[in-house]
């Protein structure tokens, strides 16, 4: 995948549509090179890449494409680093703002400055978002979150997993009838990109 001259490293993947796969526990389970190409989900933690100069190149079924870079300074993007490049857990971690860079698509106007890796209902999940509760999300993989457990109104707790798409910025439903956001699901598709330098 090429972007303003730099060749992006596809690195993992749920295709839009695909089922859960049986036995996966973790949105980063998979060592880099345990995927193959034809796979419709990959896990994949990123290779052995320096966290400076880094970029993450996002890109959902929606058409949405945002580009991240890393900073190992911003405590927030230092966190998605390490969870992304050593399975680091983090139950909760806020700070500075991590914005992307919006190349295609729209993203939702609340700063993307939380970020968690952590254990819920069975699926170590991922997410980046503004307050730790699943909407007005970017990343968003795994199992719906919200604080230390998950919220009806936040995503749908029932569904075993999936992933967001990148602008989960609007409410769906009317008040009280839950499902306020979307979550994490399989009607949606991402995949992850690296430049390293």
């Amino acid at each position: 995948m090429k972007v303003d001259d730099k060749t992006y490293q596809k690195f993992w993947w749920f295709k839009k549509g695909s089922k859960w796969p049986t036995g996966k526990t973790d949105v980063l389970g998979d060592n880099f090179g345990d995927c193959k190409s034809s796979d419709a989900v990959c896990f994949q933690k990123l290779p052995e890449v320096k966290e400076e100069g880094l970029l993450l190149l996002a890109i959902d079924s929606e058409g949405n494409q945002f580009e991240w870079t890393f900073d190992s300074l911003n405590p927030v993007a230092h966190a998605a680093y390490k969870a992304l490049r050593h399975g680091t857990t983090a139950s909760k971690v806020s700070g500075a703002t991590w914005a992307p860079r919006v190349i295609k698509g729209s993203i939702t106007g609340s700063a993307q400055d939380t970020f968690m890796y952590r254990d819920q209902d069975g699926i170590r999940s991922f997410m980046l978002d503004d307050d730790g509760c699943d909407c007005h999300s970017t990343l968003s993989m795994g199992h719906a979150m919200c604080g230390g457990g998950c919220s009806q109104s936040y995503g749908n707790c029932k569904i075993t997993g999936g992933v967001d798409k990148l602008s989960d910025a609007q409410m769906t439903g009317s008040a009280g009838s839950g499902h306020h956001c979307t979550g994490p699901a399989t009607d949606y598709g991402l995949s992850l990109y690296y430049y390293a330098p």
